[in-house]
């Protein structure tokens, strides 16, 4: 392996940014919503990221990040959605 960093410019996100969390229950039109969602982002200049309990929420196609919130029980997956706010910097989650 090379010495050094092999991607310096590949941040995951932007130190100002602002970064919302969106519990996609994965009902309805996938491509209105991403319309939506790209929209509030833009005017709102936040970053968002995706959670979900199942492995998709139809949003993965039009680039959004997304976590998949695993467990067993609530409290396992509270955990997850927990350690996902901690990692991403969630400032809110809707």
């Amino acid at each position: 392996m090379p010495d050094g960093v092999l991607m310096p410019q590949a941040a995951m996100k932007r130190a100002d940014a602002v970064c919302i969390g969106l519990r996609a229950a994965g009902e309805g039109d996938a491509v209105d919503r991403a319309m939506r969602l790209a929209a509030f982002a833009i005017e709102r200049d936040v970053e968002v990221v995706v959670l979900n309990e199942t492995d998709r929420s139809g949003l993965e196609r039009f680039g959004f990040r997304f976590e998949q919130i695993a467990g067993e029980t609530p409290e396992e997956r509270a955990a997850c959605e927990e350690q996902m706010r901690r990692f991403w910097n969630l400032d809110l989650v809707l």
